[in-house]
C-alpha cells in the first residue's frame, strides 16, 4: 500500500531531512570555497593511416578502427607526450602540476620558486620563460599532476576527439591543450618516421641477402637444364602454354608432341571423311541420292541423258523402231550411258586413292606421335626436379622485386611530414570558469540529498528489524495486540509514572491499561483468565511497569487482585510500593515461611494485594520446580479475583517457562523500537512448545510516529489533545499539588 511507504517516510523524516541538509551544505561550502577552475579545449581529427609496409613479413596493419582509436586516446595522455608538453610549455616546477610539495625534493622547490615569479601577463600566446636549468628529468608528481588535468572527450561516430585542460589560470588552460595536441602530432610524425627508418634498415640489410639467393637459384635453374639437355619455349619472353608447375615456357619435345597430336587429329578426322564417301559411293552406285551422281560433270551428262530419253519416247509414239530419227536417237543415249559409266568409275577410283592417302598419312603420323611421346614421358621426371628450381627462382625473384620497391617507397615517404592528425580547431582562452558550476551543483545537491535522503530512511528501515506497531506484531509473530501505552516524553529519565498516581498524564496510561483489561477480560470465551503472567522477551522492555499498571487497573473493575514479584533476580515491585523485601516470595518457595507468616501485605492501592521477591535466590529455577508454588495458588486462588505474576524475561531465563505452565495465560510485553522480531518470535515459540498459552502482546512505549493511521482505537487520545490542552492539564496538576502542599 502507498500508505505504507508514506508511512516510512514520516517516521524517518528525521533522518531524511538530516541527510539532504548535509549534503547541500556541504556542497555549497566545497561550491563556494572552491576556486574556480578553467578548461580549454582543442578539436583534433584523427584518421587511420596505412602503413609504409603492408606485407606481414615486415609490418602487420589491423584495421580495427576502434582499437586504434583506443591506442591514439591512450597515446594523448601518456607520460611522453605530457614530458614534451611540460618542457615545451616551461612548466615543470608548477606546484599546480606537482600537488604535493612535500617530499617533492629541493629540485621542485627551487623550480616552484621561479614559478612563482612568472605573472599573468607572461600567460599569453607565446611560451612561458623560467630562469635556471631545466634541462634535467622532470619530477614525477609533475607529471602526474599535468595528466590528471587532461582529459579526452571522443566524438561518438566521427574521428574527432575533443582534449581539454584545466586550470585555475585561463591562458595556461588554453596554452596547455594547444600544446598537448601540437606535441602529440609531433610525436605521430616521430614515430612514422622512426617506423620508416627501422623498416628501411631491415629491407636494406636483407635486399642484398635476397640478390645473392636469387643468383643462386638461377644458376642452379641453368646448369640443371644444361646437364638434362631441357630447353624451353618462351621461357625468356614469358609466351607459350605453361606447364602445371607455372614456368614461364615449354621444353621442345613437348611442344612438337603437342603439334603432332594436333596433325593426328586432323588426319584422322580426314581419313574418317574420305572413307566414309568412299564407302558411300561404292555402296550407294549410281541412284539418284549417291555422291556420283553430285559430281558437276556427271550431273550435266544425266541431264543430256534424260533429254534423249524424252526425245527418244516421243518419237516413238509416233514412228516405228526403225526411223532413222529413232535410231539416230538410240545410238546417242547408248554412247551417252557409256560415258556415264566411265566417268562414275573414274569418281570412284579417285576417292578410293583419297581414302587410301589419308590411311598412310594417319599411319606415318600414329608413329611419329608415338616417337615424340616416349621421349616426352622420359622427360617428364628431369622436368620435376626443374620445376621445383624454377619455382624457388621465380619466388625469389618476387621478393626480390618487392623488396626493391618497398626500399623506393620508403625514401620517398621519409622525406614527407604530412600526418594524418590535424588541429581542427585551437583552444581559446576560456571566459567562464568549468568547475565549480554552482547551478547545476547546488541543483544535483538538492536531487541527491533529496533521492539519497529517501534511500537511506527506506535502508534504514529495512535493517531495522524491531517491532514498531501492531501490524508488526500480527504479522511477524502472529499474536494479537493487546493494547498500545504510549510513550510520554515530558517524563524525566528514570521516573516510574504510575496510572493511579493522579499526576500529569496518569489518565492517559489508566485509559490505555484499561483498554488492555478489557481485551484480556473478554480473550476467552467463557470467563476471563484468573492466573495471568507478565514477562517480556529482554530486559528492559517495560514488564514490571505494565504489570503494576495493569494489576491496579484490574483491581478497580475486576474486584480484589494480587500481584506477585517472581522476578527472583532483579525485583522492582517493592521499590515501586516502597516496601521492605526482606523476605517474600522466594522464602515461601524455600520452605521458609508460611502464606499466615505476612507474605501477603497490602500494597496500598483499593483490592490490591502484593508479595514481595524476598531474598534473592541463588538458583531460582530450583525454587519455581518445587511443589509449593502448586500449594500457594490452590489456598490464594478463591481469595482473589485475579493473580498477576510480574515474571523474568523469557530468553536467557527458565523461571518464565517453569511458571507459565501454572497460569492460565501469559501476556508478553515488547517495546517499541527495542524489541526485535526474532526476540520476541523465539519468545512465543518457548512458551508455546511446553504447551502454555500467550494472551497476547502489549506494545510499550509507543509514540505518535509509530502510528501508521493515526490511532488505534482510543490509544491515540494523548496524541489527539492539543497543546494547549496539555499545557492546561499541566497548570491544573500543579495547582492540585499546591493545595496538597
Amino acid at each position: 500500500n502507498i500508505r505504507d511507504y508514506l508511512y516510512v517516510l514520516y517516521r524517518r523524516r528525521w533522518l531524511a531531512l538530516t541527510f539532504f541538509t548535509l549534503v547541500v551544505f556541504t556542497v555549497l561550502l566545497v561550491v563556494f570555497l572552491k576556486k574556480p577552475v578553467y578548461r580549454a579545449t582543442a578539436t583534433l581529427k584523427v584518421e587511420p593511416e596505412t602503413p609504409v609496409l603492408s606485407f606481414k613479413d615486415v609490418y602487420e596493419n589491423r584495421n580495427d578502427d576502434l582499437n586504434f582509436l583506443k591506442t591514439q586516446y591512450r597515446i594523448l595522455k601518456s607520460r611522453s607526450v605530457a614530458k614534451r608538453a611540460i618542457r615545451a610549455l616551461r612548466q615543470e616546477g608548477d606546484p599546480e602540476f606537482a600537488k604535493v610539495l612535500s617530499g617533492a625534493g629541493a629540485y621542485l622547490n627551487s623550480k616552484v620558486a621561479q614559478t612563482s615569479e612568472v605573472q599573468d601577463s607572461e600567460l599569453g600566446d607565446g611560451k612561458i620563460q623560467l630562469s635556471g636549468d631545466l634541462g634535467r628529468d622532470i619530477n614525477p608528481a609533475v607529471i602526474d599532476g599535468f595528466l590528471a588535468r587532461i582529459s579526452i572527450q571522443p566524438v561518438r561516430d566521427s574521428w574527432i576527439a575533443l582534449v581539454s585542460f584545466d586550470d585555475k589560470n585561463p591562458a595556461l588552460a588554453a596554452q596547455a591543450a594547444n600544446e598537448i595536441a601540437r606535441q602529440y602530432i609531433g610525436f605521430n610524425i616521430e614515430s612514422k618516421l622512426n617506423a620508416s627508418q627501422v623498416a628501411r634498415d631491415w629491407l636494406e640489410n636483407h635486399l642484398d641477402d635476397m640478390k645473392a639467393k636469387l643468383e643462386r637459384s638461377e644458376e642452379a635453374l641453368n646448369e640443371y637444364a644444361a646437364k638434362n639437355g631441357i630447353l624451353l619455349t618462351g621461357a625468356n619472353t614469358g609466351q607459350g602454354k605453361n606447364t602445371e608447375s607455372g614456368s614461364g615456357g615449354q621444353d621442345l619435345e613437348t611442344s612438337r608432341l603437342e603439334q603432332i597430336s594436333d596433325q593426328l587429329v586432323q588426319a584422322t578426322s580426314d581419313r574418317i571423311n574420305k572413307e566414309a564417301l568412299y564407302y558411300q559411293a561404292v555402296n550407294g552406285g549410281t541412284g539418284d541420292g549417291s555422291i556420283i551422281r553430285n559430281n558437276p560433270f556427271i550431273q550435266s551428262l544425266l541431264e543430256q541423258y534424260s533429254r534423249l530419253e524424252t526425245k527418244y519416247a516421243r518419237l516413238s509414239a509416233v514412228y516405228m523402231p526403225k526411223y532413222p530419227e529413232i535410231v539416230q536417237v538410240k545410238q546417242q543415249m547408248n554412247q551417252l550411258s557409256k560415258r556415264i559409266n566411265e566417268e562414275s568409275a573414274k569418281a570412284v577410283a579417285a576417292l578410293r586413292a583419297d581414302y587410301e592417302a589419308a590411311s598412310e598419312r594417319e599411319k606415318d603420323l600414329t608413329q611419329t606421335y608415338e616417337q615424340y611421346k616416349e621421349k616426352a614421358l622420359a622427360l617428364n621426371d628431369k622436368m620435376v626436379q626443374y620445376n621445383i628450381l624454377k619455382r624457388e627462382a621465380d619466388t625469389n625473384q618476387q621478393l626480390y622485386n618487392g623488396l626493391l620497391q618497398r626500399v623506393k617507397e620508403i625514401g620517398v615517404s621519409a622525406s614527407l611530414n604530412a600526418s594524418n592528425i590535424q588541429i581542427l580547431d585551437r583552444a581559446e582562452r576560456p571566459r567562464v570558469p568549468f568547475a565549480p558550476r554552482k547551478g547545476r551543483d547546488l541543483l544535483m545537491a538538492i536531487m541527491v540529498g533529496f533521492l539519497g535522503g529517501i534511500g537511506l530512511a527506506f535502508f534504514v528501515d529495512y535493517i531495522d528489524n524491531t517491532l514498531k506497531n501492531p501490524e508488526d506484531i500480527e504479522n511477524s509473530i502472529s499474536l494479537p495486540c493487546l493494547g498500545l501505552v504510549p510513550a510520554i516524553e515530558t517524563v524525566p529519565a528514570g521516573k516510574r509514572l504510575l496510572a493511579w498516581s493522579g499526576e500529569e498524564h496518569a489518565q492517559i496510561l489508566l485509559e490505555a491499561y484499561s483498554a488492555i483489561n478489557t481485551f484480556i477480560q473478554f480473550s476467552s470465551g467463557s470467563q476471563a483468565p484468573k492466573l495471568m503472567m507478565v514477562t517480556s522477551p529482554l530486559k528492559g522492555d517495560g514488564k514490571t511497569m505494565t504489570s503494576v499498571n495493569l494489576a491496579a487497573t484490574m483491581a478497580r473493575t475486576r474486584g480484589r487482585g494480587l500481584i506477585v514479584d517472581s522476578d527472583l533476580r532483579n525485583p522492582q515491585l517493592h521499590k515501586i510500593f516502597d516496601m521492605d523485601n526482606s523476605k517474600g516470595f522466594s522464602d515461601y518457595l524455600a520452605g521458609m515461611m508460611q502464606v499466615e507468616d505476612g507474605l501477603v501485605r497490602k500494597s496500598g492501592l483499593e483490592n490490591l494485594d502484593i508479595i514481595t521477591s524476598g531474598p534473592r535466590s541463588p538458583n531460582p529455577p530450583d525454587l519455581f520446580n518445587s511443589p509449593r508454588l502448586a500449594d500457594l495458588l490452590r489456598k490464594l486462588g478463591p481469595e482473589y479475583e485475579f493473580i498477576l505474576f510480574d515474571s523474568p524475561p523469557v530468553i536467557g531465563f527458565s523461571e518464565s517457562l517453569i511458571l507459565s505452565t501454572s497460569v492460565e495465560g501469559v501476556i508478553m510485553v515488547v517495546r517499541t523500537g527495542r524489541t526485535t522480531r526474532e526476540a520476541a518470535l523465539q519468545s512465543r515459540r518457548a512458551i508455546e512448545s511446553i504447551n502454555s498459552r500467550v494472551l497476547g502482546v502489549v506494545l510499550n512505549a509507543i509514540r505518535q510516529v509509530d502510528l501508521k493511521y493515526s490511532s488505534y482505537y482510543h490509544y491515540g487520545d494523548y496524541y489527539y489533545y492539543s497543546d494547549g490542552e496539555k499545557k492546561a492539564g499541566r497548570k491544573k496538576q500543579k495547582a492540585k499539588n499546591a493545595i496538597e502542599n
